[in-house]
């Protein structure tokens, strides 16, 4: 009866540490995805910041001329 319980218990704590580590997996992709997208936003605001302030550079050149 011992050796039962202590099984049935052992298979709870595996049962309960895999939903753990699926959680954890989970929310490491979803926060991998957040990122991803958090980056590719940037990437185009930091692209048109540098597009703008090339175009105010090139645009005072010619005005200089």
């Amino acid at each position: 009866m011992f050796f039962m319980m202590k099984t049935v218990y052992h298979m709870r704590s595996c049962i309960e540490n895999t939903v753990q580590l699926r959680n954890a997996v989970f929310n490491s992709q979803k926060l991998y995805r957040i990122i991803r997208a958090l980056i590719s936003y940037m990437s185009i605001k930091l692209l048109a910041l540098f597009q703008a302030i090339c175009k105010l550079y090139y645009h005072h050149l010619y005005v200089l001329e």
